[in-house]
């Protein structure tokens, strides 16, 4: 009757064993794996080696059974002891199971967050690139519709008809065209006639280009069509334009150029590239076409595709559907299938300033190729250590019953080495140890607790706080014992005791005595004097809060880099507010990040003015650097290597020199200024004409040597008269009249004119005489060039 009740035991145990483990693995395995692909990689080896294992638990136990049933004497050990050892043997089985079927799940997911960090790094980067490629196009446009030169050629042409002002005009859009990179560039008038190509070609303008010429012209912004195809055979390319208005004279009808650019040139080329080698990586540019995904570029594993291979909007599971409804991830991230109904992972960004999305995409037995691999492994790994814990099992227990009758002989030594070992570790500590009965009297005191409280170790004994603390502090530690005898616990907490020291801080740990039946007897407890170590701590914060208000008051931007990897480990707060930047995206940037990226300021030259300062020199030069929002200003920077609590940092100090900078360049531009004016001052002044300069009412305000010579007058007789004073007073009056009428009307005035010099000689001199205006369009001044006329 015994055996049998043994044995229902070990087939209950058996039965709610293995019904525990298919439920809980199963939900485990759902709730680690990251994919039901990678599900089905361990599913079977898990049943597989469970089935081994219990097969081992139920030969050893039917072994022990009929062991006890024919020779009852010879089991030394308590039938609870076998039944122990088996279920520790089942629960070992199980975790080593459970253990490589985590490994293989994490290694999955760990393969999966990786694939997904390069997947979005791809994507960031693409879209990122497409982004600012496409802004680089937005500003050529905008140079060529601020070229006025461009719109002249064009209406001379209109006017003249004339084929050398075509070529003209020609000429220049093949400089347009082969300075920016053009597949060609257009002029297109309103009603979508192609009025001049580079190449001379004027094949039919699309629909889709009509409605966007005729729009930048009505709004006079730019416009940008999306890719599109020509259903004329002479042009079935796809095409990508920039379409921008161009002045016209009134009533002439509206212009526009576009910028015709191939994508076949550099997006689907990039869009297609991927920079790692991977046999089903794959980007995808798309968009929403109605009901449904249109496909912008060409796909890897389909030929001929762009902006003719579309799927539904109904295929629920398609990423870029998901993408479109906005399944995806805040991150971006999504799973499904592709084009070719091929499980994948993606990540999807949104093309900034069109309706494209990207996708950076892989195939799900690619990505888990590594964790399949790695999951036979496991698989192995996991039976040979099954079988060796079985292995184990069986020799522990043929072991244990001869380590039975010595373990308790061994057992008395043990104890008495143990209580010596104890009582050397507790005398010999640096920290108080103790321990209490319940009503707080002391059963154990080491030498260090004596020290504390004065007392020699016979004098404590028996004797409970009030006797050795005063009566404030000695409730407060007997309502701490009292708190964790009844919490039943172990606790740690920080106190400050009066002793013969003064007052001192203690870390004291206490936990709970227990008898033989688990019921709380007593406390112990371990006290470490502190006392230094929070002086030191509250040093050490008052001097990193003094360092830090010293290092965010200073005026100029301070980084502090780390002298072997270059990173930034802190800024201040001026940093923040030079360069728009928080403190933590600024300790995730690199110098390039923060400078202008070109010749002398190129991420090269940082490096090279980072290595001079961690070689123990103290570099101070200009900088052009860049702010999160990409402008540029000019600083003066600073470096100096130092050691920052023991470690080797390269401080950067970074002050702004903006206006220092535009000063400079005034002062260079005013230098240059004065040179121009002196010499033209010069060259007037030893010119072999005469040269009179007037205000507008015709007095005199500037006369060259020229002059003094052939008239005789000195400069201080002629500054301030009137330029009549020189005239002859033979000249008619009527002729006198007509000059001075034409120079206020702001004509210019030629002729001869009879003069006479300051001794009453007339002579006749040839007399050019322009006006010249101010900012406001007025006349300010008349500008007189005198040549003696030896004809008259």
């Amino acid at each position: 009757m015994t055996f049998n009740r043994l044995a229902l035991r070990f087939a209950v145990s058996y039965a709610l064993l293995g019904s525990g483990w298919v439920v809980v693995s199963d939900r485990l395995m759902l709730a680690l794996a990251p994919d039901l692909l990678v599900y089905s990689y361990i599913g079977s080896w898990k049943s597989l080696v469970f089935v081994v294992a219990s097969s081992f638990v139920l030969y050893l136990a039917v072994g022990w059974l009929q062991t006890k049933a024919h020779n009852p004497a010879t089991n030394l050990l308590p039938d609870i002891d076998r039944g122990a050892l088996i279920l520790v043997f089942a629960l070992l089985a199980c975790s080593i199971v459970l253990v490589g079927l985590g490994g293989v799940a994490y290694t999955a997911n760990n393969q999966k967050k990786q694939e997904v960090e390069r997947l979005r790094a791809i994507a960031d980067l693409k879209s990122g690139q497409i982004a600012a490629w496409l802004t680089e196009r937005w500003n050529d446009a905008i140079v060529l519709r601020g070229d006025t030169v461009l719109s002249d050629l064009y209406a001379t042409w209109r006017r003249s008809g004339n084929q050398a002002n075509r070529a003209k005009l020609a000429e220049k859009l093949e400089i347009y065209r082969n300075a920016f990179n053009y597949q060609n560039i257009l002029l297109i008038d309103e009603n979508g006639n192609v009025v001049e190509a580079h190449s001379g070609a004027k094949h039919p303008s699309a629909p889709i280009l009509i409605d966007t010429v005729r729009r930048a012209i009505e709004t006079g912004e730019i416009q940008l069509t999306d890719l599109y195809r020509m259903h004329a055979p002479a042009s079935s390319h796809v095409h990508l334009d920039f379409v921008t208005p161009l002045q016209t004279a009134e009533g002439e009808a509206g212009l526009a150029a576009v910028l015709r650019i191939d994508p076949y040139h550099f997006l689907f080329p990039f869009i297609q590239s991927w920079p790692v080698p991977s046999a089903s990586a794959e980007t995808l540019l798309f968009r929403r076409d109605g009901d449904a995904v249109l496909f912008l570029n060409e796909l890897r594993y389909r030929s001929d595709t762009a902006l003719k291979f579309r799927m539904p909007m109904t295929t629920s599971d398609l990423l870029a559907v998901q993408a479109l409804e906005g399944r995806a991830t805040t991150e971006g991230v999504v799973e499904g299938v592709d084009y070719r109904s091929v499980p994948v992972l993606g990540v999807v960004k949104p093309i900034e300033g069109t309706a494209w999305h990207l996708v950076a995409k892989l195939d799900k037995n690619e990505l888990y190729a590594q964790a399949k691999k790695e999951a036979g492994w496991i698989a192995l790994v996991g039976t040979l250590a099954v079988v060796i814990a079985a292995a184990a099992v069986g020799l522990i227990y043929q072991r244990q019953e001869l380590r039975f009758s010595q373990a308790q002989r061994r057992q008395q030594a043990e104890k008495l080495q143990a209580l010596q070992l104890l009582d050397a570790i507790v005398d010999g500590s640096t920290n108080a140890i103790y321990a209490k009965d319940a009503a707080g009297r002391y059963l154990l005191v080491n030498r260090e607790l004596s020290r504390f409280v004065g007392k020699t170790e016979s004098e404590m004994l028996n004797r409970d706080d009030t006797a050795f603390f005063q009566p404030v502090d000695a409730e407060r530690l007997m309502k701490s014992d009292r708190d964790v005898m009844n919490a039943d616990h172990v606790a740690t907490t920080e106190e400050m005791l009066r002793t013969l020291g003064g007052v001192r801080t203690f870390l004291t740990t206490r936990g709970p005595l227990h008898d033989a039946e688990g019921q709380v007897i007593g406390l112990f407890g371990i006290a470490q004097d502190i006392t230094e170590r929070k002086h030191q701590e509250r040093e050490i914060r008052a001097s990193e809060a003094k360092l830090r208000a010293i290092f965010d008051g200073v005026n100029d931007a301070i980084f502090l880099h780390d002298a072997e990897t270059g990173a930034i480990i802190d800024v201040n707060t001026k940093m923040t507010e030079m360069y728009g930047y928080d403190r933590q995206s600024a300790r995730q940037l690199s110098m390039s990040m923060l400078s202008a990226d070109s010749q002398p300021f190129s991420d090269e030259c940082a490096e090279k003015w980072f290595a001079s300062a961690n070689a123990g020199e103290t570099p101070v030069f200009e900088w052009l650097a860049r702010r999160r929002d990409g402008t540029h200003f000019w600083v003066e920077m600073s470096m100096r290597r130092v050691r920052f609590f023991g470690h080797a940092c390269i401080l950067v100090f970074a002050r702004g020199i903006e206006d220092r900078k535009k000063v400079e360049g005034i002062l260079q531009e005013q230098a240059k200024l004065l040179e121009l004016i002196g010499m033209l001052s010069l060259a007037v002044e030893q010119c072999p004409i005469s040269i009179v300069i007037t205000d507008a009412a015709g007095n005199i305000e500037y006369v060259n040597l020229q002059l003094t010579e052939v008239t005789g007058y000195s400069e201080q007789d002629l500054i301030g008269r009137n330029l009549c004073f020189l005239r002859s007073s033979h000249a008619p009056t009527d002729e006198q009249w007509q000059l001075w009428k034409t120079i206020a009307s702001g004509q210019e005035w030629s002729g001869a004119i009879q003069n006479r010099r300051k001794n009453g000689e007339l002579f006749w001199e040839n007399e050019r005489i322009l006006p010249v205006r101010d900012a406001n369009g007025r006349i300010a001044n008349f500008l007189v060039i005198k040549n003696n006329s030896t004809a008259w």
